[in-house]
């Protein structure tokens, strides 16, 4: 009788295990799902935001004055303000995972 107590235990954990990890699977999708979504909004409210003009599409000199996007070789993006080649005012970074 205790072999079978045993036997039990064990399907009973195999089971909950099973349904965690479809638990954490359910959850990781929503948070890109989620963090997806936000990083659009606020780019799209940037885009919205600003007054200035579009930084030019090549980038020969720094740009200044201006509104854009600048992605780095990793694939990290900042949209927002430019100043004298820097950030400045507005603007948003997305990290790659």
């Amino acid at each position: 009788m205790k072999q079978c107590h045993k036997d039990r235990e064990l399907f009973i954990g195999i089971d909950s295990y099973s349904a965690s990890i479809e638990q954490v699977e359910r959850e990781r999708i929503m948070n890109r799902i989620i963090f997806g979504l936000a990083g659009l909004l606020v780019s799209f409210g940037c885009v919205a935001q600003s007054n200035l003009s579009p930084c030019p599409m090549e980038k020969k000199e720094p740009w200044t004055n201006c509104f854009g996007t600048l992605t780095y070789a990793n694939g990290d993006k900042y949209t927002g303000e430019f100043q004298n080649g820097l950030f400045n005012g507005r603007g948003s970074v997305a990290y790659v995972n």
